[in-house]
């Protein structure tokens, strides 16, 4: 099993176990391992329920990234654990609305094709408008 030395509350109970070690730039305890950085509550939570599958990532339900209690880490797809967080993604995805206030349905909402978001189809005729009008008066101009 991992060395739990820099663990504070790691007595087995249903707290956070906070790392007191090292931490990446995303605040995540880190440790050598003698080849390597790795991630403790990766190492941690696979010497207790064995292999996280490939492609999968490991979600912090208690929304804590110091915590290494594997009781408080579930894998999930890297695009799940994003939406469950409260990062700007996560809150676009789960808003009704687009920022000017349309609401996001069948007829008005289009995915974009890479996958990274959807487009307010009102706004985006609006801003086709601004913009052929826009170009419109530059010819005229020139």
């Amino acid at each position: 099993m991992a060395n739990l030395d820099r663990v504070v509350g790691s007595e087995l109970s249903e707290r956070c176990w906070l790392w007191q070690g090292a931490f990446n730039s995303g605040g995540y305890g880190m440790v050598w391992t003698g080849s390597k950085m790795e991630l403790v509550h990766r190492i941690i939570y696979k010497d207790t329920f064995g292999k996280i599958g490939d492609g999968m990532t490991l979600d912090h339900l208690c929304r804590v990234r110091r915590c290494v209690n594997p009781n408080h880490l579930e894998p999930t797809t890297p695009r799940e654990n994003v939406l469950r967080g409260e990062g700007p993604a996560a809150r676009a995805a789960r808003s009704e609305t687009c920022k000017h206030g349309h609401r996001h349905t069948t007829e008005n909402t289009r995915y974009r094709a890479d996958g990274r978001g959807r487009v307010c189809l009102p706004c985006q005729k609006e801003y086709d408008s601004h913009r052929t009008t826009r170009t419109l008066r530059q010819r005229r101009t020139v």
